[in-house]
């Protein structure tokens, strides 16, 4: 069962999932599933509920390399347009590309050398349906203050290490301004901890140097 919540306790999306192999037990005192439920009203697949509606990528120097609407492989229920940014009009006129061309597309300049870096990384690569053996996941590496299993939000990265908000438009979130603020608060980190090694290692050759000038 999948159920997303707003931040102000609305309902957005509550659908049961049709089982990919055969359930051993329910665990109903748990999970509050029956088999009967599942029979009756599970007629959503997981992939139905992973739909990828627009891919935005952006380079190291946060400049736009692709993006693009998808089109849905299954009927949307809700567009959670206040979240997501994508109204009914955006994928009717303008979703031209299927989920398998856009995958075509991001094999074209994405290598097993590139490294991909995204906030809730898995997601994306799930939503996505490809595999990648290097990434850097904003969500990971800077924890939230109350320790797993609590996200840290990238709107809270940006505000802390960009010093600007991210956001806050009202017609929804938009892809490349959160793309691009997560490359830069990574690459804003990498400089960081490169200028500490660089300045270790320069204090470490100077006592060194120091020391043979002793002798």
């Amino acid at each position: 069962r999948v159920t997303v919540m707003a931040s102000d306790d609305l309902l957005v999306y509550d659908r049961l999932v049709k089982p990919e192999s055969e359930i051993i037990g329910y665990n109903t005192r748990f999970s509050g599933i029956t088999a009967r439920d599942l029979s009756e009203n599970a007629t959503k697949s997981l992939r139905d509920v992973q739909n990828q509606i627009r891919v935005t990528v952006v380079a190291s120097d946060g400049h736009l390399v692709y993006d693009r609407l998808v089109k849905p492989e299954s009927d949307i229920i809700e567009y959670n347009t206040r979240f997501s940014g994508i109204t009914v009009h955006d994928l009717s006129e303008n979703a031209t590309k299927s989920l398998w061309d856009v995958q075509n597309d991001l094999m074209g300049f994405i290598n097993a050398d590139t490294i991909l870096v995204g906030h809730g990384l898995e997601n994306d690569l799930l939503a996505l349906r490809i595999t990648h053996g290097s990434g850097v996941d904003t969500s990971v590496i800077f924890p939230h203050s109350n320790g797993l299993p609590y996200p840290r939000s990238l709107k809270s990265l940006g505000s802390e290490f960009l010093e600007r908000e991210i956001q806050q438009d009202q017609f929804g979130h938009c892809s490349f301004e959160d793309a691009r603020a997560c490359m830069e608060v990574i690459v804003m980190e990498a400089r960081k901890d490169f200028d500490y090694i660089f300045q270790s290692g320069v204090q470490n050759f100077l006592q060194l140097q120091n020391k043979f000038a002793c002798i």
